[in-house]
Formats: structure tokens, C-alpha cells, sequence
């Protein structure tokens, strides 16, 4: 089956946007609001609930983990080698990406060219971003030009763990990958408390393991359907529950990756037996644009609902309607994106590697005596 049939699915990616979308929005309204627009009551937007919405990620990786052992059949197969995997994937999340970093950097060109200051940090080793390496800031974090492209930089690290299992064949294949992924970890440990060593031996790479986990459960019937809504029930309360536990002392993947679980298999379950609204269905779709394209002027539409409603003393009503604005105008954009920018690269590349397919066929049928003919 493949996951455009799921159409639960694509609610899900959905949802998992629009969180993660609510949680800058939030943060624009509250952690990250100008200074100068002081208001200390925090009765309508607290700063925990702000933060349930980054796990929008953990669903995305739980997502990708599922989606890489659901797909990967022709690929263990040998029907499909280990170079077009990968070659699918970087072509799915890298050129959209690639323009929205270049759509990001347009301010600091714009200043460049009117100052003469870049007043941006483009050094190479910040570059490497670009392909997803992870770089780091001063305090260990992974910073790339792009805000949200930290989370590309593990994604592409599991997408390379599994194709090191591929050629090996579906048997055991949790096994191999869970080995994998011990081995970075491993070499994490290994590097010590560098940058580099907390991004290897990162507990977020275990969720994409119970993505895949999910999947050959799911595969093998051995998913309860009907308990959809009880198991996305469980989740949003473990999730509400975290709120209460020293953030510090938890991994993230225990307090956020369990629920996300939770709720994805809720999601999975109830497959078939939902009619989705249209509405979230196109959210799903335009999720990943929405994702890399909603930042870009959400903290300039929320700072620029809010200042005159705070001057004209109605901060309440300002960090309300900041909060809508920022995110009506993230999906404007995200959708936007999607249909203007998305879909045609998506086509332009999917046609080129058409023909190039057609082209390697007919000169792997071609007669000797064409296919070795040369002219004066």
C-alpha cells in the first residue's frame, strides 16, 4: 500500500504541521516577543502549553520511521537499489529546501547589497548545512541557515542508517537497523560531549526506530483497529502530563516520542474508518512546505498585529489576534508554497529523471553495432 493511500496519514502530517506552526506562533506571542512590549501575565498562553506543540517533530519522525519500512519492499528486494533510495529521498526534501534557504537569506542580501555587510554568518562550515550536515552554534545546538532544518539533519542520518540495511533484505530488519543505530550511538559516545557527539547519540533517532517498528506491526495485522480514538486520547494526556515533570531529568523521547506514538497509531487505526475533512487532507500535503516556509514572516506579522493593539493598552487582545494572524499567515504561505514552488519542482525533476531513465533503456537495448557507432 502505498502512504498516499493512507489517508490518515496525510491528516497526520497535517497535524503534526499545524503544531509545530502553533508553537512559533506561540513563541512569537510570549518567549520571543519584543522586549519592549511588556506584559507579564501569562493567564492566556502558558509558556508549557506553547512548547506541546514542538511535538509536531517527534510525529514527523515517527512518520518518516514508519514510511521507510513501509516503502522499502522493492528495495529489500533488489528490485530497486540502495542509490535510488537515497536519490528518492534527497530529491523529495533537498531542492525545496535549498529554496527556502536562499528565500530566507533574502533580507541579509538585501542588506549586503544596500551596506556592504553581509551580517550574516556564511562561512563554509555553516554552508555544510545546506546538505545536511549538522553545524552547530557556541553552545552546541544545531544551527543551520534555515531555522527548522535542524530536524533534516537527523532526518537524513536515519535515512543513511537504513540504507545500510537494505541490501541485507527484510528479515531481522529491525534488528539490523536497531544495530545501526547502536553503532552511531556508539561513536557518539566515542566523541565525548562534543556537538557531534550529543547529535550521534541522540534519543530522537528512537523514534524514528518505533516508526519502523509500527510499521511491521501494521504490516503484520497486529494493530488493533477501533481503538483510534482511546489511543490518541492516551497520547494527548501523556503529553499534557509532561508539563509536570523536570524537563531536564526526561528524555525527550519518553516524554514526547511516547505520546507521539500513541497518537500516530491512534491515527493509523482510524484509517478507512474517518472521513477526513478536504481542508486537512491539502494541509497534509502542503505539510513540508508549510514547515520550511512558515518562520519566515510569522514573527513579523505576530510583532506587527500586537505593537499597535499593546500602544493602545489591549495586550490581551494583541497576543490573541497575533497569535491567529501569525498562523492564518503561515498557511497561506505554506499552502502557497506548496502549489507555486513545490509541486513544479517536484514535476520539472520527476520528468528529468524520467528521461534519463528512457534514455539508459534505450542504450541498454540499442544493437551492438548502433550503440558503438561513432561519426567522423
Amino acid at each position: 500500500m502505498n502512504d498516499r493511500k493512507i489517508a490518515s496519514l496525510q491528516v497526520l502530517r497535517g497535524v503534526a504541521a499545524l503544531m509545530v506552526v502553533s508553537h512559533h506562533a506561540g513563541r512569537a506571542v510570549s518567549a520571543r516577543r519584543p522586549e519592549d512590549l511588556v506584559y507579564t501575565d501569562f493567564s492566556i498562553i502558558l509558556s508549557e502549553i506553547i512548547e506541546l506543540g514542538s511535538v509536531g517533530v517527534d510525529l514527523f519522525f515517527v512518520l518518516s520511521g514508519f514510511l521507510m519500512l513501509h516503502i522499502a519492499e522493492p528495495y529489500f528486494r533488489g528490485q530497486r537499489s540502495v542509490f535510488d533510495f537515497l536519490l528518492q529521498r534527497v530529491v523529495r526534501i533537498w531542492p525545496l529546501y535549498l529554496v527556502a534557504t536562499f528565500v530566507a537569506l533574502i533580507p541579509a542580501l538585501a542588506t549586503l547589497v544596500r551596506t556592504g555587510v553581509m551580517g550574516y554568518d556564511l562561512t563554509p562550515y555553516r554552508l555544510l548545512g545546506l546538505v545536511f550536515v549538522p553545524t552547530f552554534n557556541a553552545n552546541g545546538g544545531i544551527q543551520p541557515i534555515l531555522g527548522v532544518g535542524w530536524t533534516l539533519s537527523y532526518e537524513f542520518l536515519f535515512y543513511l542508517a537504513f540504507a545500510a540495511i537494505l541490501p541485507f533484505g527484510r528479515p531481522h530488519a529491525l534488528v539490523r537497523l536497531a544495530a545501526v543505530l547502536l553503532a552511531l550511538h556508539g561513536v557518539g559516545q566515542i566523541l565525548g560531549s562534543s556537538a557531534m557527539g550529543h547529535f550521534l547519540r541522540s534519543d530522537l533517532l528512537l523514534e524514528f526506530f518505533a516508526g519502523g517498528t509500527i510499521a511491521i506491526l501494521f504490516q503484520r495485522g497486529l494493530l488493533r483497529f477501533g481503538t483510534g480514538a482511546a489511543l490518541i486520547a492516551a497520547g494527548g494526556v501523556l503529553l499534557l502530563g509532561s508539563t509536570l515533570l523536570p524537563a531536564s531529568n526526561v528524555p525527550r523521547a519518553v516524554a514526547f516520542g511516547v505520546p507521539a506514538c500513541l497518537a500516530f497509531t491512534g491515527f493509523l487505526t482510524l484509517e478507512g474508518r474517518v472521513a477526513w475533512p478536504s481542508w486537512l487532507l491539502l494541509v497534509g500535503d502542503a505539510s513540508y512546505a508549510l514547515y520550511l516556509f512558515h518562520t519566515l514572516l510569522l514573527y513579523r506579522v505576530a510583532n506587527a498585529v500586537m505593537r499597535p493593539l499593546f500602544a493602545h493598552g489591549h495586550p490581551e487582545i494583541g497576543m490573541v489576534a497575533a497569535f491567529a494572524a501569525a498562523v492564518l499567515t503561515a498557511l497561506v504561505v505554506g499552502i502557497g508554497a506548496h502549489f507555486a514552488i513545490e509541486r513544479r519542482l517536484q514535476a520539472i525533476i520527476a520528468g528529468w529523471l524520467r528521461e534519463n531513465r528512457n534514455a539508459n533503456s534505450r542504450k541498454s537495448v540499442a544493437p551492438p553495432s548502433v550503440a558503438g557507432r561513432t561519426t567522423a
